[in-house]
């Protein structure tokens, strides 16, 4: 039993310590993580999508944020129009009630104007 512990301790001592490296590389601040970054396109007529999951009657999330670990604020139906505000990896819109969030790019096909 004493070395299924001693075992433990030291995972978790290495794991901290892999940590607080991370942490000393990176200036002193926190782990870095991964996020999408959106990239921002100019428009000056409002660009719009349709929600296209590929599935008859299928939904997808829109998120507080871009990714999937982001809250989900809603969910948005199989060809609802969207109006994209900032564009990326993860697209920034707003549905017709007003609710702005973040939606997966591959599920928004834009509307060509």
């Amino acid at each position: 039993m004493s070395k299924r512990i001693l075992k433990m301790f030291l995972l978790l001592a290495l794991a901290f310590g892999l940590y607080a490296m991370t942490a000393k590389a990176n200036g002193g601040g926190e782990v870095p993580t991964a996020t999408a970054q959106p990239t921002r396109t100019p428009t000056q007529t409002p660009t719009v999508c349709n929600v296209q999951t590929g599935i008859e009657g299928g939904a997808v999330n829109l998120r507080t944020c871009a990714g999937v670990s982001c809250a989900v604020l809603g969910i948005v139906a199989e060809g609802e129009r969207l109006t994209i505000l900032t564009a990326g990896n993860w697209t920034h819109v707003t549905n017709a009630d007003g609710v702005t969030g973040w939606l997966n790019s591959k599920y928004c096909v834009r509307i060509k104007p």
